[in-house]
C-alpha cells in the first residue's frame, strides 16, 4: 500500500446515538487500532477491544453508546516487531518488502505523535541536562534555575494533617423573625380543572391560567344535524343522508374543529356535508362549506378573523400506495370513475406532456390523438381481454395454436367455422309433418349437391334440407337465451390504466396529480415540484467539506403556487403554511445533513435526517428533509447541505448515464394553508 497521509488518529464528538467511527488511516492490524474515551470530566480510559468496540474495514463499531460531551479518539499503535525473514540467497517478495517498509513507515509516523505530546524545548536551546533522579524528585516540585535547567525545590509552604473535629457547641438562642420575603415568579395561583398555563406576553415569568385551544379532538360520530363545540372532533356519517355540521358561533382566536369521513364504506360524494359557518366567514367568504369527496377530512381553525381550513381538503386516494404497481398496468375498477393516477380505459386522447410516462410506455399503440401532442389510451369498453401470443401447449380443434395476436390487436365477434349435418330426408314427406317439426317449405334451402327422395311429396324438392328457423328448448336444458351476440355471463367494470406515479412514498408527483386533487368549491391544491437535474452522465458537482452549501436546484417541474419562483438556486414562497418533502444526494462524501434554510430571516426551518455516503468506497445516499413550516410574508429559502469529506465532481450525485437527466436533489413543496 502507499502510505501518503501522516494521520495517526481521529476524534469524535459523541451524541448518545452514534456506534460507527471512520477509521481514515491505514493499518497492519485490527489489533493495532486502539479506542480512548474520555468523558465530560476529563477522565480517560483506554477501551477494550473484545468486548467494547469491533474493527471491521475502515469502521471501529462500538458495542454501547456514549453520551453527549464524551469524547472517543482511534489512533493507531503498531507492534513494534519484524515478523518477515528473508532467506539467504533467496527470492525477495516485493509485497514482503514493501509491508516491512509499510509497517516501519507507520511506527515513524506514531513516534513522531507520541514526540508531539512530549515537553519539548526550542532547536535553538539545543539540549538540557536530564532530569534529577527519582530520589531527588520524591515530593518535590520540578522547576528551573536561572540556566533553565530542571532542578526540583520544596513546595513554598506546606499544609499539615488536619486535626480532630471539636466537640458540638450548645445551641444558640431563637433570632427573631425575617421580614416577609417580595412576591416570587413563577406559577400564578388559581386555574380550574383541564386549562394550562400560557404567557400572556414575552416577558419570563408572565403567565396565566388558560381554556385549551389547540388540545386533542373529543371524536364523536353524528349522522345527523350538529352544531360543533370547540375542538370538536366529528365523524360525520351520512350514509342515512345529507346533514349540516354547524361550527361554534363568537369562536376565540385558536379555536378549532375537525370533519372526518364516518361512513363505511364512505358516503360523501352521495350525500355531501355542509359546514355552517353560523355568522363568521370561512376563508374571508361569506358561504358554506361543501364537503363532498369521499374519505375526505377538513380542519377548520378561527384566525381571530375568519375560518381557515388549515389542512388540505382530499380524499384518500384508492390504490395510490400499491407496491410494485407500473406504469401501463391496468384494473378492474368498480366504479366508473378512476381514481387519482389513473384513466379509464375508454380510448380517450390525452397530453403527450402531461401523461408523458405512460406515453413512454405505450406510445401511439392504442391511437395517434392529434398527431402531435396526444396520444390515445386504449377503449376496452364492451369487449372482453384476451392473452397476446400464441399459447405453448393448448391447440384449436384443426391442430394450430390458440393465438391472441399481438398486444393491441382488436378482433371482430366470430364463431368456430362449422355445417349442421343432420342426415338426408327420405321417404314420404307431407307438408303437415315439417310444420309439425317447426320446419317450413320457405325455410328449406339448398346445400350443395345432397340427396333427397321426392317420393309420396307434392312437388319435388331436389337436393334441399330443412333448416330450424329459431332456437328451441330440447327438454333437458332450458330455453336457450339468443341476442346480437356470443358472449359468456358477465358483469362489467370499468377498466383503468396506471397513468402516473402518485404515490409519495416512492414515486415522484407530476402536475397532472394536481388536475385530479380538484377539492370543493373549486380549489386546487397548489405545489411546487423542483429539481436538481444534469444531463445524462453528468455528476452533480464538487462536495466541500466545513460549511454549509447551497444544494443547486435548476429545474421547476410543477408550480401552482401563485407567487412562488424559483431562481438562482433559491426558492420564492408567498405567506402561508407549506409542507415539504425533499431529498438531497451525497456521494463519497463520510457524514452529510441536509436542511431547508429562510435567507430572509437569516434561520433553519427544518433539519434533515443525518446519513453516511463512504469515501473509501462507492458509497451515496440522501438527506430527506420533511416537516410543515409557516411563512409570514414573502420569503426566499435555499436548501443547504453540509459533509464531513471533500468530493470533488462527483460530491453532489453519480452518474448512472442511462441517456436521461440525472436528478441530485427533489423537493416537493404543498401548500396547505
Amino acid at each position: 500500500m502507499s502510505i501518503e497521509d501522516l494521520t495517526t488518529s481521529i476524534s469524535y464528538d459523541c451524541d448518545g446515538l452514534t456506534v460507527d467511527f471512520l477509521i481514515p488511516f491505514e493499518y497492519v492490524d485490527e489489533t493495532d487500532v486502539k479506542v480512548e474515551r474520555e468523558d465530560s470530566q476529563g477522565l480517560t480510559e483506554t477501551l477494550n477491544p473484545a468486548t467494547e468496540y469491533v474493527v471491521s474495514g475502515n469502521e471501529v463499531t462500538t458495542v454501547a453508546t456514549y453520551d453527549t460531551g464524551d469524547t472517543l479518539t482511534i489512533y493507531r499503535e503498531t507492534a513494534k516487531t519484524q515478523t518477515a525473514e528473508l532467506i539467504e540467497n533467496g527470492e525477495i517478495s516485493s509485497a514482503v518488502l514493501e509491508a516491512t517498509f509499510d509497517k516501519g513507515i507507520m511506527i515513524d509516523q506514531e513516534g513522531s505523535t507520541e514526540a508531539a505530546l512530549t515537553l519539548r524545548v526550542p532547536r535553538s536551546d539545543g539540549s538540557i541536562p536530564e532530569l534529577p533522579g527519582d530520589t531527588r524528585r520524591a515530593e518535590k516540585i520540578l522547576s528551573f534555575d536561572a540556566d533553565g535547567d530542571p532542578v526540583t525545590t520544596l513546595p513554598i509552604t506546606l499544609q499539615g494533617e488536619k486535626g480532630d473535629t471539636g466537640a458540638t457547641g450548645a445551641p444558640g438562642a431563637d433570632g427573631a423573625d425575617g421580614a416577609d420575603g417580595a412576591d416570587g415568579e413563577g406559577v400564578p395561583i388559581g386555574g380550574t380543572a383541564e386549562q394550562v398555563l400560557s404567557k400572556i406576553d414575552g416577558t419570563d415569568f408572565n403567565t396565566e391560567w388558560t381554556d385549551t385551544k389547540g388540545g386533542g379532538y373529543d371524536w364523536a360520530t353524528r349522522t345527523a344535524n350538529y352544531t360543533a363545540v370547540e375542538n370538536s372532533g366529528v365523524l360525520a356519517d351520512s350514509s342515512g343522508g345529507a346533514f349540516t355540521v354547524t361550527l361554534p358561533i363568537t369562536p376565540e382566536s385558536g379555536t378549532k374543529v375537525m370533519i372526518s369521513d364516518g361512513a363505511n364504506p364512505p358516503y360523501w360524494n352521495t350525500n355531501n356535508i355542509t359546514v355552517a359557518r353560523n355568522g363568521e366567514t370561512i376563508e374571508g367568504q361569506s358561504v358554506d362549506y361543501t364537503l363532498d369527496v369521499d374519505r375526505g377530512w377538513a380542519e377548520f381553525v378561527y384566525d381571530g378573523t375568519t375560518w381557515q381550513v388549515r389542512s388540505s381538503f382530499l380524499p384518500e386516494p384508492p390504490l395510490l400506495t400499491d407496491v410494485g404497481i407500473t406504469i401501463g398496468m391496468v384494473f378492474p375498477y368498480t366504479v366508473a370513475t378512476a381514481p387519482i393516477g389513473y384513466l379509464t380505459c375508454d380510448g380517450q386522447a390525452v397530453s403527450r406532456t402531461t401523461y408523458g410516462d405512460l406515453f413512454t410506455v405505450i406510445g401511439t399503440d392504442y391511437g395517434v390523438g392529434d398527431g402531435s401532442t396526444t396520444f390515445n389510451v386504449p377503449d376496452y369498453r364492451g369487449v372482453f381481454l384476451r392473452g397476446a401470443g400464441e399459447h405453448a401447449t393448448m391447440v384449436k380443434a384443426d391442430g394450430t395454436p390458440f393465438d391472441g395476436g399481438t398486444v393491441g390487436d382488436e378482433n371482430e365477434d366470430k364463431g368456430h367455422g362449422h355445417i349442421h349435418q343432420n342426415g338426408q330426408i327420405g321417404g314420404s314427406i307431407q307438408t303437415n309433418w315439417m310444420n309439425s317439426q317447426q320446419f317450413g317449405v320457405n325455410a328449406i334451402t339448398p346445400v350443395g349437391n345432397g340427396y333427397i327422395p321426392s317420393s309420396g311429396m307434392s312437388a319435388n324438392l331436389g337436393n334441399r334440407v330443412a333448416k330450424s328457423s329459431e332456437a328451441r328448448n330440447d327438454g333437458t336444458n332450458g330455453v336457450p337465451r339468443t341476442g346480437d351476440e356470443t358472449s359468456p355471463a358477465n358483469i362489467a367494470v370499468t377498466w383503468i390504466i396506471r397513468s402516473l406515479n402518485t404515490s409519495v412514498t416512492t414515486e415522484t408527483v407530476t402536475s397532472a396529480v394536481v388536475a385530479d386533487l380538484t377539492v370543493t368549491n373549486g380549489l386546487t391544491v397548489p405545489i411546487m415540484h423542483i429539481q436538481h437535474q444534469t444531463p445524462s452522465g453528468t455528476a452533480g458537482g464538487t462536495f466541500t467539506a466545513g460549511a454549509w452549501q447551497t444544494r443547486p436546484l435548476t429545474t421547476a417541474l410543477t408550480n401552482t403556487v401563485s407567487g412562488a419562483s424559483l431562481g438562482s438556486n433559491q426558492i420564492t414562497l408567498p405567506a402561508g403554511t407549506y409542507k415539504i418533502d425533499a431529498y438531497s444526494v451525497a456521494h463519497r462524501v463520510d457524514y452529510h445533513k441536509a436542511l431547508l434554510y429562510d435567507i430572509t430571516n437569516s434561520a433553519n426551518l427544518i433539519i434533515g435526517s443525518s446519513e453516511y455516503a463512504a469515501s473509501t468506497n462507492v458509497g451515496q445516499s440522501s438527506s430527506r428533509v420533511v416537516g410543515i413550516f409557516t411563512l409570514t410574508g414573502t420569503t426566499i429559502l435555499e436548501i443547504r447541505h453540509r459533509c464531513s469529506t471533500t468530493n470533488a465532481t462527483y460530491g453532489l450525485g453519480g452518474t448512472p448515464n442511462y441517456g436521461v437527466n440525472e436528478v441530485h436533489a427533489d423537493v416537493f413543496i404543498e401548500k396547505v394553508g
